[in-house]
């Protein structure tokens, strides 16, 4: 028998659909988790075309769209991502620049595609005179440009335009399982009773790209793009009998709050963890979220990068990271890698302050990549160990040299940890 012969492809309109929330109901059998959630995106009717000037925010795409997901049996939450903004734009650069270009373009609607540049263009000029740019050179492929009083304004970013119809073309594909901890650990869903899936929507304007100055800008009244569900049915698999478990993977987040710092002080906070107590915990995540928007960078997808930040980590009791801890901006980044994976953007993203010996930085990054020097710096730590005690020690000094420096933000931690379920007699238990 062939593969195609065996599978059943579903492709599922939603039980519920409103401006808050939309709910999908699966059909009960052994289904693949690889879900998919297509025409993914927002509307607003009083949008005229590029010149009106909202778009989709460049690191998350439409997922800006949604609030939070959340995949339930009946009643019994199995998994759910909170701050997904942060948890997706983490998510979303975790790939190669090849599949920036091919994929997440047309499927996440995002703007982020680096490409190498050697042209040495004045400065006064948006010409690419940066060695790392995010403009394509192929423009009727990207489709940048917004026609203004017979001239062009370009917005470099590459980001999408907001649709103004609920069928327009301005809609994304999401895979579940890149934000689901559970799809990812667990290839089969085997016969869960009353499977449900709710997604919760965002319609928060300045969590978009609204450019103000645009020709004909408006105010827009966004509305969720009706989606639809596709997932696979693996056919001629028996039905388990007996007590059926499965072990899986679930992302818990937990949030301090890093005091202010004023100009040139330096400030130390230690946080005790709670959330990840008497748990198997795989590896974290650290994300610093602020509340503004930076350019073109919005806050929800931002991770600002402290002047002269310093992590140590303390767990069961004893001091876990060697020496003073993550004390760089490199360490950082080596971290992260180690645990996690690369992820593809400039390196001056990660750094708090990015200027050559003229104080200029638009000599090494072009305008438009600039604008993530000091915005995008998270760093992981890999545990995989049971938790009885966690302290979490930052430093940072505060700066007037850029954007949020002295502000207080949220240190996100996000946490993968080890989770039971427990299927029998179409009765879900899930345990840690």
């Amino acid at each position: 028998m062939s593969l195609s012969n065996s599978v059943k492809t579903w492709i599922i309109d939603p039980a519920v659909h409103n401006s808050s929330r939309t709910e999908f109901r699966l059909t009960e059998g052994m289904l693949s988790s690889q879900l998919k959630l297509v025409d993914v995106g927002v509307y607003s009717t009083n949008i005229v075309d590029r010149s009106t000037g909202v778009f989709y925010p460049s690191i998350l795409g439409c997922l800006v769209a949604i609030k939070k997901i959340s995949l339930f049996s009946g009643s019994t939450m199995i998994d759910e991502i909170q701050e997904l903004a942060a948890y997706g734009a983490v998510q979303h650069l975790r790939v190669s620049n090849q599949a920036q270009e091919d994929l997440n373009r047309f499927e996440l609607l995002n703007g982020h595609s680096f490409a190498l540049k050697a042209d040495d263009a004045p400065l006064n000029t948006f010409n690419l005179q940066g060695t790392l740019t995010l403009q394509a050179s192929h423009k009727d492929y990207v489709k940048t440009y917004n026609e203004s009083a017979g001239s062009f304004k370009q917005y470099f970013n590459n980001q999408v335009q907001v649709s103004n119809t609920p069928d327009g073309a301005a809609s994304g594909m999401l895979v579940l399982s890149s934000y689901l901890e559970f799809l990812r650990s667990v290839p089969i869903l085997p016969n869960i009773p009353d499977l449900r899936l709710i997604i919760e929507w965002n319609l928060n304007t300045s969590d978009y790209y609204v450019d103000t100055n645009a020709p004909t800008a408006v105010t827009p009244v966004l509305q969720p793009i009706r989606p639809q569900l596709m997932y696979e049915e693996i056919l001629g698999l028996p039905a388990s009998e007996g007590l059926l478990k499965i072990p899986y993977q679930s992302c818990i987040v937990e949030r301090f709050i890093v005091p202010a710092a004023a100009d040139g002080v330096s400030v130390s906070s230690s946080f005790r963890s709670g959330a990840f107590r008497n748990r198997f915990l795989k590896d974290l995540v650290f994300f610093n979220k602020v509340q503004t928007n930076d350019d073109y960078i919005r806050a929800k997808e931002r991770s600002l990068s402290p002047r002269e930040e310093k992590l140590q980590l303390s767990l069961n009791a004893k001091k876990y990271l060697p020496d003073n801890g993550v004390s760089t901006e490199a360490m950082k980044l080596q971290y992260f890698n180690e645990t996690m994976g690369s992820l593809n953007i400039p390196l001056a993203a990660a750094m708090s302050g990015f200027n050559d010996y003229t104080s200029n930085k638009y000599r090494c990054l072009d305008p438009q990549a600039g604008v993530m020097s000091h915005n995008f710096s998270v760093g992981a730590v890999m545990i995989n160990d049971v938790v009885d005690r966690m302290d979490i020690e930052v430093s940072r000094k505060g700066s007037n040299a850029g954007s949020d420096q002295t502000s207080q933000y949220d240190l996100l931690l996000f946490g993968r940890v080890n989770r039971l379920m427990e299927l029998q007699g179409g009765v879900v238990r899930l345990s840690y």
